[in-house]
């Protein structure tokens, strides 16, 4: 799992990637820290959000 207090509470792009490297996902937030928060610490998460943090190598 990710280290979301490395973060920086800053806007910027970020990427998922899978196992094999390939991109799987781009994204753009105001507040990278809030948003990683959002994807790795939360219990209830919508279906496609739960999917993708399964395949992510982090």
């Amino acid at each position: 799992m990710i280290d979301v207090t490395a973060l920086p509470p800053n806007p910027g792009c970020y990427l998922f990637r899978n196992a094999e490297g390939h991109i799987i996902y781009i994204g753009k937030a105001k507040n990278l820290r809030k948003r990683a928060k959002s994807y790795f610490q939360k219990k209830e998460q919508d279906p496609k959000t739960g999917s993708l943090i399964t395949v992510i190598d982090s």
